[in-house]
C-alpha cells in the first residue's frame, strides 16, 4: 500500500506511481513473500531505502538492486547514450542502427513499460556480424569494409574511423542537426539498395545481386564469406575491422548497382548435326560473355577464341562453323559478367550430341528417261531417284530446284512427281533426312533422251588381197579366199544424221559382228575403217554387221540397225612368161612378138605397160612387142567396186652376133671318155 498524499494513510490498489520519496508499507492480508513491486529511477546519483517496523516482532527486508544502465556516452558527445538519438556518431539514428529496419513507432505504451509498443513485436539491440559490438555502436554493423555511415548515403563527410568529421547538436540530441528531418527524425533515406526492407549496412549482399559487397566495393574477401580479409580476425571497440590490408575505403558503386547475372531459360544439353553450323546459346542477362570448352568430361576447361571452328566466343551465341562427328560429349559452359556486378558467374556445362547425318550412296543421283519426241521434252517422277541416293527406311526426302534454296530449306519443290523436262535435262536437289532431323543434300540429275532404230542397210564392198587369212604377206597369201580389209567408217557419220541436229552429238553409233555381240554390247569393232572380216569362215565375201544406235545422256534408250559387208573377187587370168617363172625369149624371127592374156575369169578392161610404167598399147587382152624387158598387164572388173590384178612378163631378146652367155650351159662330160676340150676365149 501506497501512502499518496502524504497522510500517513497508505492507499491499496495503486500501481504506479512517481514521486522523489516514496512512503508503502505490506498489506497485512499478504504474505511478504508474495508481495511484488519495484521501484524504478532514472538519471540518478544515489537511492536511499529506508525500513522500520513497530509493534511487531524484528523483521528482513530481502530485495535485489539492479543497475540497468551506467551513464555512458560513447562518442563523446556529450550526449549521454540514454538520451543520444545517435549514440556511435555515424550519421545512423540507434532506432534504426539497432534494428536493421525501417521502425515506425506506434507512439503507445499499452503495458505501461516506457517502451512504444512497437517493440513488443520486434527483436533489437542487435548485433549483427556478431563481433560483440551492438550495431548501434559498430561503425561497420557487417564487418564487411564499407563503413555503415557510408551504406547510410546521407553523404556527409567521415573520418577513418566511419564517425562524422563534422558536428553540430545545438538541440543536444546526440544526432547531427544537418541530418535531422522537421517532421521525421532524419532528413534522409537510408539506403535500401534491393528494397527488401533491410538497410544495407547490415546486408552482405546490399544490391541482391549474388555478389558480395566486400567484393564489389574492391576489397580483399578470399574465403568469400563477405567479410573483410584480415591476417587474424578482430575488430576495435567500434567494430571496425582490423588486421586488414583493405578497406574502408571509398568503395566503387558497383556493390549498390543492382546488376543480377541470371540465366532466364535452363541452359540444357545441345543436339547437332555433323557436318553443319551449329549454334549453342544461352540466354542470360550478362552483357559479356566467354565461352569454355571441356574435352575431358569436365575435368578441366579451356577458354575459347574466334577461330576457323568457333565464332562468337564473347557473344551469347557460341557458332561451331562445321560440327564434326570427333565434337560428340564435348561440353562448354559460359562465364558470365554484366557491368555493375564485380563477380562473374559461371553457367552449368552443357554437353553437345552430334548425330551423324545420313550416309548416301550417290552424291549425284541419275533419272534416265525416254523422251517420247526429238525434243527430248517431258516429265520425271523425282522420288524414282531415291532408291539410287539411300537404302535407309527411315529417311525421308525433300526437293528443290536449286542447292540454295536445298541449303536453306526453302521453295520445297511440291508436284515432285511431274517435274518438268526440257531438251532433255534437268536437275534438282534433295534433302535425305535422317530420323534425328539431320540432312544430307545432294543433286539428282535428269537425263531424257531421244533414239530410235535406223533403216540404214547399206553394202560396202571391198577387193579380195592377196594376203593371207590375217593379212600378212607369205606363202599363205591368197587372193580368192574372200577375206580382205574393210573401210566402212563413213556409216558412223550418215546414220548421225539421221536424227534431229539438235541431238546429233549425243548420239553413238557401235558396231558389231553378230547380233549376240550387239545385243550384250561386247566386243564392238574397233577400227571400222580397216575392219577384217577373217574372224569367222562364214564371214568370207559376204557379211552382216550389227549397229547399235544410243543417245549419250541415257543408255536406256537404243536404237538398232545393220550394214552389210562384200567381198568381190579380183580379175582372174593367165599369162606366159608370169614373174617369176621363166622368162619369152624372143628371137629376131618372131618379132613381133604377141603378149597376150589367157583363160580370163570374167569379161575386164586391161591396162599394158612397159618397164617404165608408160602404158601401152590399148584396152586389149593382147600387144605386140618387138624388144626384151619387163611388161605389165593389169585386168579391171568391170562392177561398181572395181578390183584390179597386175601380173608381170619378162621378155628377153636375143641377140644375132653374140651368144650371151647366160643361155650357155656347160656339162663336163670326160668322166667316161679320154678326150679332152679346150675353151678358148
Amino acid at each position: 500500500m501506497v501512502d499518496t498524499n502524504n497522510d500517513n494513510i497508505y492507499e491499496s490498489g495503486i500501481t504506479q506511481f512517481s514521486a522523489s520519496e516514496i512512503k508503502f508499507k505490506y498489506n497485512t492480508s499478504i504474505a511478504g513473500t508474495a508481495s511484488t513491486f519495484q521501484f524504478v529511477a532514472n538519471q540518478i546519483n544515489e537511492i536511499h531505502f529506508y525500513h522500520s517496523a513497530t509493534n511487531t516482532d524484528a523483521s528482513t527486508f530481502n530485495g535485489n538492486y539492479t543497475i540497468t544502465c551506467f551513464s555512458k556516452d560513447s562518442d563523446n558527445d556529450g550526449v549521454e547514450d540514454l538520451f543520444d538519438l545517435d549514440s556511435d556518431n555515424d550519421g545512423i539514428p540507434d532506432l534504426f542502427d539497432a534494428y536493421g529496419k525501417e521502425i515506425t513507432l506506434l507512439n503507445t505504451d499499452t503495458n505501461s513499460d516506457g517502451i512504444d509498443d512497437v517493440f513488443n513485436s520486434i527483436t533489437t539491440n542487435l548485433d549483427t556480424d556478431n563481433d560483440g559490438i551492438k550495431n548501434y555502436l559498430d561503425v561497420d554493423a557487417d564487418n564487411d569494409g564499407i563503413f555503415d555511415a557510408t551504406e547510410a548515403n546521407h553523404d556527409k563527410n567521415i573520418s577513418s574511423n566511419g564517425v562524422l568529421i563534422t558536428f553540430t547538436d545545438i538541440n543536444n540530441n546526440g544526432l547531427e542537426d544537418s541530418l535531422e528531418g522537421s517532421s521525421t527524425l532524419i532528413n534522409y533515406t537510408i539506403l535500401d539498395s534491393d528494397a527488401d526492407s533491410i538497410f544495407n549496412f547490415t546486408e552482405l549482399d546490399a544490391d541482391n545481386d549474388a555478389c558480395l559487397d566486400v567484393f564489389e566495393a574492391g576489397f580483399n574477401d578470399n574465403d568469400n564469406n563477405g567479410i573483410l580479409d584480415t591476417s587474424t580476425f578482430d575488430v576495435n571497440n567500434n567494430g571496425k575491422v582490423i588486421n586488414n590490408s583493405d578497406g574502408y575505403t571509398s568503395p566503387d558503386l558497383d556493390y549498390i548497382t543492382s546488376a543480377p547475372i541470371n540465366i532466364n531459360t535452363p541452359f540444357e544439353d545441345f543436339t547437332l548435326c555433323e557436318e553443319t553450323v551449329g549454334i549453342l546459346t544461352i540466354d542470360a542477362t550478362a552483357d559479356a560473355y566467354e565461352w569454355q570448352l571441356s574435352t575431358d568430361n569436365g575435368n578441366s576447361f579451356t577458354t575459347l577464341s574466334n577461330n576457323t571452328i568457333y565464332s562468337g566466343t564473347q557473344t551469347k551465341d557460341l557458332q561451331i562453323n562445321n560440327v564434326l562427328q570427333s565434337y560428340n560429349n564435348h561440353q562448354f559452359r559460359v562465364i558470365l559478367s554484366r557491368a555493375g556486378n564485380a563477380c562473374n558467374v559461371t553457367s552449368n556445362a552443357v554437353k553437345i550430341t552430334v548425330n551423324l547425318k545420313p550416309e548416301i550412296l550417290n552424291p549425284v543421283a541419275t533419272i534416265l528417261q525416254c523422251a517420247d519426241d526429238p525434243s527430248q521434252n517431258t516429265i520425271v517422277n523425282l522420288t524414282e531417284a531415291e532408291i539410287n541416293i539411300s537404302n535407309n527406311s527411315t529417311n525421308s526426302f525433300k526437293y528443290y530446284k536449286t542447292e540454295t534454296d536445298a541449303i536453306n530449306d526453302t521453295a520445297e519443290i511440291t508436284d515432285k512427281e511431274h517435274y518438268p523436262v526440257t531438251a532433255g535435262y534437268a536437275e534438282a536437289w534433295v534433302r535425305t533426312i535422317s530420323e534425328f532431323d539431320c540432312y544430307t543434300i545432294s543433286k539428282i540429275e535428269i537425263n531424257a533422251a531421244y533414239v530410235t532404230d535406223v533403216d540404214y542397210d547399206k553394202t560396202f564392198e571391198s577387193c579380195d588381197d592377196f594376203l593371207d587369212i590375217n593379212g600378212n604377206d607369205n606363202v599363205d597369201n591368197s587372193d580368192i579366199d574372200g577375206i580382205t580389209n574393210f573401210n566402212f567408217n563413213a556409216a558412223r557419220q550418215e546414220i548421225i544424221n539421221k536424227f534431229p541436229t539438235a541431238i546429233q552429238s549425243d548420239i553413238t553409233v557401235s558396231f558389231y559382228k553378230n547380233a549376240d555381240d550387239r545385243n550384250a554390247a561386247v566386243n564392238p569393232i574397233i577400227d571400222i575403217s580397216n575392219y577384217r572380216n577373217n574372224s569367222d569362215p562364214a564371214y568370207a565375201y559376204n557379211q552382216t554387221i550389227f549397229i547399235k544406235i544410243k543417245n549419250n545422256n541415257n543408255n536406256n534408250c537404243e536404237g538398232i540397225g545393220k550394214l552389210f559387208l562384200k567381198t568381190n573377187t579380183i580379175p582372174v587370168f593367165e599369162v606366159e612368161g608370169e614373174a617369176p617363172n621363166d622368162p619369152i625369149i624372143i628371137c629376131a624371127k618372131n618379132i613381133p612378138y604377141n603378149l597376150e592374156v589367157k583363160n580370163p575369169a570374167d569379161d575386164y578392161n586391161y591396162v599394158w605397160r612397159n618397164e617404165n610404167g608408160t602404158p601401152i598399147g590399148g584396152n586389149s587382152t593382147s600387144i605386140q612387142i618387138s624388144d626384151g624387158g619387163k611388161y605389165t598387164v593389169t585386168a579391171f572388173s568391170k562392177d561398181n567396186t572395181i578390183c584390179e590384178n597386175s601380173k608381170t612378163i619378162v621378155v628377153q631378146k636375143s641377140g644375132f652376133d653374140q651368144l650371151d652367155e647366160a643361155f650357155v650351159k656347160v656339162i663336163d662330160d670326160t668322166t667316161n671318155s679320154s678326150s679332152r676340150f679346150k675353151y678358148r676365149n
